[in-house]
């Protein structure tokens, strides 16, 4: 979801996190920041991600209000498996360095994202929002295509390249050889073949590698275990339309 994160005093606010305050305050400091904002995502959807949040910071030895509100917050803002995410992968490095206070390592999470962002989302999300308008074209006619195993790689470096070339650059021919891999072997995974495989690593390229089971997004779940990637991608759509007009950017 578009909105931008607001650096925090991390020092002042190393207690033990509550889910209970946790939900309230982001989904507080959400409406104060992006009003509206629960139209595209409910806020029993950000309610879900605080509690898969905390779980999942904890396993990071994140425990403490301030870092977990951030590693919550930037789930919301990249998908909720960033931290494993190939196309972030500054993420887990930030996460995995030895520092002495959590506090040290959020705001070391915090510089690298926003180094992230602004090279690859744009100062004001315009990168993002641009992919977002590419998105359902884009993948419509991925799922057009007939094409056998050994091109499937080859063509989807091509089309998530034409989706997010700034996402695709940041993370260099390495990177962007260990993403596409990525993708389309998760996509494999679920039983996709040609057009369906480039499709799913476009979803993976918008929303995160994990969006089939980001509570922010529970189409992606049904309709990939039904088996409907065109209705998949139609939903999709339909959430970057939402994003477009929240953001008063069509």
């Amino acid at each position: 979801m578009a909105f931008w994160i607001r650096q925090d005093q991390f020092e002042v606010l190393e207690r033990d996190v509550g889910i209970a305050e946790l939900q309230r305050d982001v989904i507080r400091r959400l409406g104060e920041r992006s009003p509206g904002c629960f139209a595209i995502v409910p806020e029993r959807g950000i309610a879900a991600v605080v509690r898969l949040g905390v779980a999942r910071a904890a396993r990071r030895g994140l425990t403490r209000l301030g870092p977990v509100r951030l590693y919550v917050e930037t789930m919301i803002l990249l998908g909720w498996a960033f931290d494993d995410d190939p196309l972030f992968p500054w993420a887990e490095a930030a996460l995995a360095e030895a520092r002495p206070t959590q506090a040290e390592r959020a705001s070391r999470l915090y510089e690298v994202m926003m180094e992230y962002l602004r090279a690859a989302a744009g100062t004001g999300q315009e990168h993002t929002l641009a992919a977002m308008r590419r998105f359902e074209p884009i993948a419509t006619r991925a799922l057009d295509m007939d094409l056998p195993r050994e091109s499937i790689r080859e063509v989807l470096t091509r089309e998530a390249r034409a989706l997010a070339p700034e996402r695709l650059a940041w993370l260099g021919p390495e990177g962007e050889e260990r993403a596409i891999d990525a993708w389309a072997r998760h996509a494999e995974a679920h039983g996709l073949s040609g057009g369906s495989v480039v499709a799913y690593g476009l979803l993976a390229c918008l929303l995160g590698h994990g969006f089939a089971e980001d509570p922010l997004f529970p189409w992606a779940d049904t309709k990939l275990r039904e088996g409907d990637m065109r209705a998949l991608v139609g939903e999709a759509g339909l959430y970057c339309e939402r994003v477009l007009r929240f953001m008063h950017k069509e």
